[in-house]
């Protein structure tokens, strides 16, 4: 990793001339060798090569989790089947006819939630694709068997249970054609700050690859990504982690001076940067694109990719980008910190009273977590001024009150209760 502080004006010039900006590289090796972990605040948090494992098992099965009990494959080593209508019992004789013909499992590209050992036709609520729930021992028990398939065309026969109590999960494991099961457990219980655990089948090995989620808000890897409807390839790419939302802005005259973070919609779909955001081919970068960002704690950055490099040796394969962070934790717009503005009370369920300094014609809006304008009011006087709200009927939640003139822009955080 590379990181460089610049000021704007030297390399991207935003609205307001006392603004810094941060160049960073994540290089992720000849082949996209690893993975990276990277936080928008803190930089890379970790590194771990992309071939070390097959399984990412979730260290949670709560249900208001979106990763509840989510099984997901490695893509980057080979492809995942599951037999049709072969049962737990058919383990050591397996027929594997129909296999192929069934269709590869996959791993969604736009939620860590749906994972490959899912993507199967599920039958009834209990049913997690690879376990079923037993509502007396409240486990999930292996209902189905997979088989991975390996670059090499080597095979190897998978089932998974999981003890929910003691967080273990169980992987019977073998050769295709081997009688004689491995079985490991897979214990998660003192690494649940992560969002998976790892497991190698062909190394027989548990491993801990990535940081706390609470630390990181993107990761640098190789994924199945989807090209056009039913078109999918192994891609190298960038995604979200849960809790962090993004939205693509194309078609911007001048990047470096846009900070309209407030007028768009923010997805939680992983993949929003994903892989497009350059043209591997080309080793081109689009000029006309930003990429805001809102990471757990709420903050908003604005990243602008400036150069992709490919080809041979441990340094190459690097991603060039500039990052600004527009709106920290606290609703403060950073780039405007000395414009005058305030909202009051916070929280509130009736009034919210927003007190701005007026040096010019000014837009008032106040933006939900949905990017929606839900109230606006322009005003014509300059000076002191006192704009009162009735939020009354805003639903319960976090907003922005958002104060813009031709030349400036503020905000700062209103929540309704």
């Amino acid at each position: 990793m590379k990181r460089i502080i610049v000021a704007v004006c030297a390399f991207v010039a935003i609205q307001n001339g006392n603004a810094q900006g941060v160049v960073d590289t994540v290089i992720t090796g000849n082949g996209y060798a690893e993975n990276v972990w990277y936080s928008l605040e803190n930089d890379e948090q970790a590194r771990s090569a992309g071939t070390n494992w097959e399984i990412a098992l979730a260290t949670t099965i709560a249900q208001s989790s979106e990763l509840s009990a989510v099984i997901r494959f490695n893509h980057k080593i080979g492809t995942l089947y599951t037999v049709p209508g072969a049962l737990p019992a058919d383990f050591a004789t397996l027929d594997t006819a129909g296999m192929v013909a069934n269709g590869e499992l996959q791993n969604s590209d736009s939620k860590w939630g749906e994972g490959a050992f899912s993507d199967v036709t599920l039958n009834g609520q209990f049913d997690y694709g690879w376990g079923q729930y037993n509502m007396t021992s409240h486990n999930l028990e292996a209902n189905r068997i997979f088989v991975i398939k390996y670059a090499d065309n080597t095979y190897k026969k998978v089932m998974i249970s999981l003890n929910t109590v003691g967080k273990k999960y169980s992987i019977t494991f073998a050769d295709l054609n081997s009688a004689t099961p491995t079985v490991s457990e897979v214990d998660y219980s003192n690494i649940s700050d992560r969002n998976f655990v790892y497991f190698s089948v062909k190394n027989d090995q548990m491993l801990n690859r990535e940081p706390a989620s609470a630390s990181w808000d993107l990761t640098f890897m190789q994924y199945l990504a989807t090209l056009a409807p039913n078109m999918r390839y192994t891609s190298f790419g960038i995604l979200s982690n849960v809790g962090v939302e993004a939205v693509k802005v194309s078609g911007v005259t001048n990047p470096v001076t846009f900070v309209d973070h407030q007028a768009q919609t923010f997805s939680t779909d992983i993949n929003v940067i994903g892989y497009n955001w350059k043209n591997a081919q080309a080793q081109t970068v689009p000029t006309d694109v930003v990429y805001f960002v809102k990471d757990r704690n709420s903050s908003i950055w604005k990243l602008i990719f400036t150069a992709f490099t490919t080809g041979s040796g441990t340094s190459i394969n690097s991603n060039v980008f500039s990052k600004e962070k527009l709106v920290d934790a606290l609703g403060v717009d950073k780039l405007n910190a000395n414009i005058f503005l305030n909202v009051y009370p916070n929280p509130t369920s009736d009034v919210a009273s927003i007190v701005f300094d007026n040096q010019a014609v000014a837009d008032v809006k106040i933006v939900n977590a949905l990017g929606q304008v839900v109230y606006q009011e322009n005003i014509q006087t300059t000076g002191l001024q006192v704009v009162n709200v009735n939020v009354a009927d805003f639903q319960a939640g976090i907003y922005h009150v958002l104060v813009s003139t031709d030349k400036q822009i503020s905000s700062q955080k209103l929540i309704v209760q």
